[in-house]
């Protein structure tokens, strides 16, 4: 009788952390859409969404995502190299003294509670000219309340480490992820140029000349600068998209402050500041 062998055991892990991923992406990326609609002031029920286009939105979201965690992994490998892989608690204990230390870093979290509460009100009172450090406020006053709330040794106690980190860190992956979607809704929204010209089929003076906002499965999200509307076009109805092409290479800071440049590759060397010569 031939048994059955068993995969590996790191295989089935991997398989499992691909399925956690990639429900975790789907949700990221519904909230995500959400966000943006709000700043448009739509919603889902308004929009012929599909599952395909929350993926799709993943690649707009994701590569931000993965910078920042390189970011934070480069942070937290220099900041464990200067403090010789010590803990937070050993750095406390090991400090000449440990009470005072402990009472210097309560002083900067608390801090920085008050001024999240601060900025908090202040948008509440005052409105959106307090909302850039608005997502920092709500992360800093849910990890504030996070932590009083779990505080009792009794609950430390009978929650599971799992259920500590998902109370901590889901909630304020939610609300920048949330403030990542309207910040790019109202991004795209300032915008005082087009930067489309769309061709519609039927007559041909029938083009737009807009600003696509998103592109989905069934159709195209269309806002003209100037105009206080959004348009949704469906794909049957669209000959032609031109995008402008307005990005220059980067040709370093020399070029950029001081004017000067290398040549072009066709010889002739050319200047931030050159104006085109008339005819």
């Amino acid at each position: 009788m031939v048994e059955t062998q068993k995969l590996p055991t790191w295989i089935d892990s991997l398989g499992k952390a691909v399925g956690v991923i990639a429900a975790a992406s789907l949700a990221s990326s519904i909230v995500y859409d959400w966000g943006f609609y709000y700043a448009l002031d739509l919603s889902f029920s308004e929009l012929p969404t599909s599952l395909a286009d929350h993926i799709r939105s993943s690649l707009v979201w994701a590569p931000v995502v993965a910078f920042t965690a390189f970011l934070v992994t480069i942070y937290e490998l220099l900041t464990s190299r200067i403090k010789d892989g010590m803990t937070l608690k050993e750095i406390i204990e090991s400090s000449p003294d440990p009470e005072r230390a402990l009472k210097r870093r309560l002083r900067l979290l608390k801090f920085m509670t008050i001024m999240a509460v601060v900025i908090l009100f202040s948008y509440i009172l005052f409105g959106e000219r307090f909302s850039i450090g608005l997502p920092l406020a709500l992360i800093l006053v849910w990890v504030s309340f996070c932590s009083w709330a779990n505080r009792h040794p009794r609950i430390l106690e009978r929650r599971p480490p799992a259920l500590f980190f998902m109370m901590y860190w889901i909630p304020p992956f939610i609300i920048w992820m949330a403030f990542a979607g309207y910040s790019d809704a109202r991004r795209q929204i300032k915008e005082e140029q087009p930067r489309h010209i769309v061709c519609l089929k039927g007559a041909p003076q029938a083009v737009l000349r807009t600003n696509v906002v998103r592109s989905l499965e069934r159709g195209v999200l269309v806002k003209t600068p100037g105009e206080k509307n959004t348009m949704f076009l469906a794909w049957p109805s669209i000959q032609t998209i031109q995008a402008k092409y307005e990005r220059e290479p980067f040709r370093g800071i020399l070029c950029h402050w001081f004017n000067l440049c290398f040549p072009e590759p066709d010889g002739k060397l050319k200047s931030e500041s050159a104006v085109p010569k008339k005819n």
